[in-house]
């Protein structure tokens, strides 16, 4: 059983990482959804206790079902289809099915491993000047776009940063790993990601109840940043530098390029169906959206307000419920500072990206698995 448990961790993940990178294998990640989800399922009926289901998450599908049937299923977002996916995405990442612990554990070593082998080989790519994804203007890496990349090295550095304030394993590979990880956040030049990675870290220390020590980190944590940005080794920060100064600071448009637009659609469906939305996964207005006709893929410009203009308040609801339980636990009863901090960070980073339902985004497996791995202590997955 353990030998299975590692291998099916090892190709959960990897499906999840080849996701996000610049190489596309057709449908690896919808296959790896499908088995992940039949494991869960048999791993919970046959458990030595009660097979049971996570009833806040079982009532966000119901939510989202219900957004569909009210409003009217609009075919060119296949929006069935869609929460069909969402669903086997959360069987097989979320707490849905609470009774996962060895198969959610592994799962978290394994995700640690890779995920900083693929920043670290991203990082190498960036200091040596190799663009795999030629056809993107700022640096990807590894990912499939640099609004990828940032978030995924966000995620490794407050990884990394737990090993170094925990002590666990060898301290100077942490702090490579660490550095590594915040040069390439730097790289992928992306302000939110930054921004979140900073509440992230701080929220750490609140979870930690390490809030004495918390300027003194802040304040290291900024003169670091400081040092990357003025010092620039190997160009790590050419990328976020020139962003910053192609922008107008003083122009609240430029800042936040087409998102507030997409917004101004999703504000507008929200006044018209409050209660249930527009439909789970889909809009009705796109005069300001980008949308691909031809595949129905969307860009919806924040997470927040798109959970709110496609299954309403009803669906905000049902969401917070999930939220505060998974915060609540992480931070009260488990005493998981490490799941804490990046469930902020990822509440923080959905402010403007919109991956919250969107099943082919690794971004969106990897905050529903946070959300699942609250449910367990530090020692849990340390095992």
């Amino acid at each position: 059983m353990r030998l299975f448990t590692r291998f099916y961790s090892l190709f959960l993940i990897s499906s999840l990482l080849i996701q996000a990178s610049a190489f596309d294998i057709d449908n690896l990640w919808y296959y790896a959804l499908i088995i992940g989800s039949f494991v869960s399922i048999i791993t919970e009926l046959t458990s030595s206790v009660h097979p049971k289901i996570n009833i806040p998450i079982t009532i966000l599908i119901i939510v989202s079902s219900l957004s569909l049937i009210v409003s009217g299923a609009i075919p060119l977002f296949r929006p069935w289809q869609r929460l069909l996916g969402f669903v086997l995405l959360l069987l097989t990442f979320s707490n849905f099915m609470p009774y996962l612990r060895p198969l959610k554990c592994e799962m978290f070593h394994c995700f640690k491993f890779l995920l900083f082998l693929f920043i670290l080989i991203s990082f190498i790519l960036g200091v040596m000047g190799i663009q795999l994804n030629v056809g993107r203007r700022d640096f990807c890496g590894l990912a499939n776009h640099s609004m990828m990349l940032a978030p995924l090295a966000s995620v490794a550095t407050i990884l990394a940063f737990d090993g170094i304030f925990q002590k666990k394993g060898l301290l100077v590979v942490n702090w490579i790993l660490f550095l590594v990880s915040l040069f390439t956040v730097f790289l992928a030049a992306s302000r939110i990601a930054i921004a979140g990675l900073a509440f992230g870290l701080i929220s750490y220390f609140f979870a930690a109840k390490d809030v004495k020590h918390l300027w003194k980190y802040l304040i290291a944590f900024v003169l670091l940043v400081t040092i990357i940005i003025v010092a620039n080794p190997y160009g790590v920060a050419d990328n976020f530098i020139n962003k910053i100064s192609d922008r107008d600071i003083n122009d609240l448009d430029s800042i936040t390029s087409d998102r507030w637009t997409m917004i101004q659609d999703r504000i507008r469906e929200f006044k018209e169906s409050p209660i249930f939305g527009t439909g789970f996964a889909q809009m009705k207005y796109l005069k300001l959206s980008k949308v691909d006709i031809s595949s129905g893929v969307t860009e919806s410009g924040s997470s927040w307000i798109y959970l709110l203009s496609s299954i309403g308040l009803l669906g905000l609801l049902s969401f917070l419920i999930i939220l505060v339980d998974s915060l609540r636990a992480a931070y009260i009863d488990n005493k998981n500072k490490v799941v804490f901090a990046i469930i902020v960070f990822f509440l923080v980073h959905m402010s403007v990206e919109g991956y919250l339902f969107a099943v082919g985004s690794s971004l969106c497996a990897i905050f529903w698995f946070f959300i699942g791995l609250s449910q367990f202590t530090e020692d849990d997955l340390a095992q």
